[in-house]
């Protein structure tokens, strides 16, 4: 982007600039009328199953970008497109009437993780309903209502002076919760559609408490594997021929395991020989902002005293500042009433590393394909393949673009964030800063007892309402 001498750019100074719309703006947003409707919306993107890892919701993701581009028609934006590529469509869109002010992308996903066993839900995890002043629903705390909050803020502008205080793109992604495979690809095409001055996004968790907003400052990396290990070439009865041929669930067992420690360390050599760890002084800080361990185990619906983790680090220190390696999927023949007693032909593990700073993924693959060599025998069968990888993100708290969300937040909550660092991952904020040297402010809105990619997951009005505002203040904070 060509910048004219002079014009406040988001990776320098920001002047914090009065605006007399601001108080229209905020007064829409909590007009009786707009927040119904806004509500209404939320139902319907909620009740759409938008599940990236299944060929079967392909449809249902259409619809949902179909949906989301006649929003942004809808609240004003000067354009508004579907990007079609390799993988799912994403949504974009952009309103540029501010010369020499600089560009803000507001970015959010909106596919969601499968939604698991019915039992765990007493709603109907695609139903969009709501009660008890809350949106029930798969995705509805991540990301779809969060996403929502953005657009409000923009319509909030929009609806009550005809213009936003800088400009705005947007960009709405659907495969985001599959670790965003064809996200350099769509780059590479659309990279100058996407490309801003600064990046916001509003995906993370409240973990300060839900009276508290929470800044986030750093994001883990990750390696999302699948690790599968072949057996015979047909099944065998285990009666006959067990102990005769390779059992590909033992062999899979074996090396699962190995690349764990009991002191709750991660087992491969040298996987720590990148890792950084805070500075004292950032642990003591980030320390202030944490949950307890008695509040973590509620949000996580353990005990506190199941808490488990690497010896010498903190409940809540081990999800955010240091590397996690868990086991996400297993499977192996048959079990239950219609168990077959046979060894089974293959048997798969979906393996999930999450990485902190000046760890790399292509490094880390490499020290488990090596270390898995070492544990099973010479003529053993398997495959490990790479699902999705993203570098973790180091965010300055004192960078303009995240102090003003700092003052946006402070303003709508009342009370100053808590910083923290997430033990979740964003691909796209890593990628963006790569490519195009973005920064980015992040911040959250969901609550801890959303059960986000659990069962029940929820997410309250009040807190769509609340983002709405936040996301106001925050371009008001950005404006010249």
């Amino acid at each position: 982007m060509v910048t004219r001498p002079g014009t406040p750019r988001l990776n320098g100074t920001v002047i914090n600039g009065r605006d007399p719309g601001l108080s229209r703006a905020l007064a829409y947003a909590r007009r009786p009328d707009v927040r119904a409707r806004r509500a209404g919306m939320a139902r319907r993107l909620v009740a759409l199953p938008t599940v990236s890892s299944s060929a079967l919701h392909h449809g249902a993701i259409d619809r949902a970008a179909g949906l989301l581009c006649r929003e942004l028609d809808r609240i004003g934006m000067d354009r508004s497109l579907i990007l079609r590529g390799a993988g799912p469509p994403s949504v974009w869109g952009e309103w540029r009437r501010a010369p020499g002010r600089p560009v803000l992308l507001l970015y959010g996903h909106f596919d969601v993780p499968p939604p698991g066993p019915p039992a765990g839900w007493s709603q109907p995890p695609f139903g969009g309903v709501v009660s008890g002043g809350r949106i029930h629903g798969r995705g509805s705390s991540d990301n779809k209502g969060p996403l929502l909050a953005q657009l409000a803020g923009l319509e909030n502008w929009l609806a009550t002076t005809g213009r936003l205080p800088v400009n705005v793109r947007v960009w709405l992604e659907a495969e985001e919760e599959a670790g965003s495979p064809h996200l350099g690809r769509l780059l590479d095409r659309c990279g100058q559609l996407i490309r801003a001055d600064g990046l916001a996004v509003s995906d993370s968790t409240r973990l300060a408490g839900d009276d508290r907003p929470s800044l986030i400052t750093g994001l883990r990396g990750l390696v999302d594997l699948r690790l599968r290990v072949a057996g015979p070439g047909r099944a065998l009865h285990s009666g006959q021929l067990g102990g005769e041929v390779p059992d590909s669930a033992l062999l899979l067992a074996r090396m699962v395991a190995s690349l764990w420690d009991s002191r709750g360390r991660i087992a491969v050599p040298g996987f720590y020989g990148q890792a950084r760890s805070p500075a004292p002084e950032e642990r003591a800080r980030l320390a202030s902002g944490r949950p307890g361990p008695e509040s973590l185990a509620e949000a996580a619906s353990v005990q506190a005293a199941e808490l488990l983790g690497e010896c010498g680090w903190e409940p809540g220190e081990r999800s955010t500042l240091r590397p996690s390696l868990t086991v996400t999927g297993l499977s192996a023949g048959s079990t239950g009433p219609g168990a077959t007693n046979a060894i089974t032909t293959s048997a798969t593990a979906r393996i999930n590393i999450r990485l902190v700073p000046d760890q790399r993924p292509a490094y880390v693959v490499a020290l488990v394909t090596r270390h898995l060599r070492t544990v099973v025998p010479p003529r053993a069968k398997y495959r490990l393949e790479v699902l999705a990888a993203a570098d973790p993100v180091l965010v300055p708290d004192d960078h303009p673009l995240v102090s003003a969300a700092g003052r946006a937040l402070q303003a709508t909550w009342g009370k100053p964030p808590a910083y923290l660092r997430s033990g979740g991952t964003i691909p796209v904020v890593a990628e963006l800063r790569r490519r195009f040297g973005m920064p980015a402010a992040l911040w959250g809105l969901s609550r801890a007892g959303d059960r986000i990619h659990s069962g029940d997951e929820s997410f309250a009005l009040e807190d769509l309402h609340h983002g709405s505002e936040v996301t106001t203040r925050f371009l008001h904070e950005l404006a010249p």
